[in-house]
């Protein structure tokens, strides 16, 4: 009786001791605190106020997607001129060996600072830096814009909400979402010029052909082992490394349920070779597979993707 009573008591403790681990194991790998903490203050207090006077844009800037959250920006500010720099030692190495996505991060950012500008009573003059994307860089800060800021009544832009709103989502695209053509229309209204153009394709077999094109080319960076330890060093898993860094990826990004990603956090971390796996299988299964239809932008059209398969073959 006495030994079945102890064997009882120890079992439970064994148990007791096994689900205190499990919580701390959650805990310290943030479980319950996404969104939390001092990298995500951000988001809480992004509109400023009037005291920052010209820096107040930059809190929105700041906000924009980007290449892995590397956040690969620097601002100087001076009297009524913020001087945009490309922070180039931010980069995502042979995953990006011309920094062209480091680029469309930071012209991003400079969107974001022009429509939050009217609404800290300032008007943004835009003026790009002439320059040519090269390939592997130095990493030293190269000057990409300046903003000239002039004092103007406050207005706030229709965008403006947007920026608070957007997040990225890697999971499946919404059947019930379609985009419409009136959408369609806006949005080739808003690029259409000389030098820039974007195709959207429906049609099923050339969709079907984009996507097969969309996944081979995945299959292919994830092959090259340098240029995957290059977007590797960019992942962010537990709450400390969240909070050291501030910046990368995270699970809660990937497109898991809460429940996956709940899990995800708390099991051992995967190797950069599964989680290349994982990237492709989403590519394939649910990216591709759901997409309603598949746009492409063309600049210059020096970027033909087979024509733009066809142009949409519309």
């Amino acid at each position: 009786m006495h030994a079945r009573r102890a064997m009882l008591i120890g079992g439970a403790s064994a148990g007791t001791l096994a689900l205190a681990a499990l919580g701390y194991r959650a805990w310290d790998r943030g479980v319950w605190s996404a969104g939390k903490g001092l990298a995500f203050a951000p988001w809480q207090d992004w509109e400023g106020t009037a005291a920052d006077g010209v820096k107040r844009p930059i809190r929105a800037a700041v906000l924009a997607a980007n290449p892995h959250d590397t956040q690969p920006w620097l601002f100087e500010v001076g009297d009524n001129v913020i001087r945009v720099f490309a922070d180039r030692a931010r980069n995502l190495g042979t995953f990006d060996p011309f920094r062209r996505e480091m680029h469309l991060g930071i012209g991003a950012a400079i969107e974001n600072l022009a429509v939050a500008a009217g609404a800290s009573g300032w008007t943004a003059e835009v003026t790009p830096v002439d320059g040519k994307l090269t390939l592997s860089p130095p990493d030293t800060p190269f000057q990409v814009a300046e903003i000239k800021l002039a004092a103007v009544p406050v207005s706030r832009h229709a965008l403006l909400p947007a920026i608070l709103l957007r997040h990225t989502n890697r999971g499946a695209y919404r059947a019930d979402q379609p985009v419409s053509r009136g959408q369609q229309r806006h949005f080739l209204d808003l690029v259409a010029s000389e030098s820039v153009r974007i195709v959207f394709i429906e049609d099923t077999s050339a969709r079907r052909e984009l996507g097969a094109l969309i996944v081979e080319a995945t299959a292919e960076i994830i092959a090259d082992q340098q240029m995957s330890v290059d977007s590797a060093r960019w992942f962010r898993t537990g709450r400390r490394d969240i909070g050291e860094h501030r910046d990368g990826v995270t699970a809660d990004t990937s497109g898991l349920s809460s429940l996956m990603v709940a899990a995800a956090k708390i099991l051992p971390e995967l190797s950069a070779e599964s989680a290349d796996k994982y990237w492709l299988s989403m590519t394939r299964e649910t990216h591709v597979a759901t997409a309603p239809l598949l746009g492409i932008l063309l600049v210059r059209d020096r970027l033909d993707m087979r024509s733009a398969i066809d142009a949409g073959r519309a």
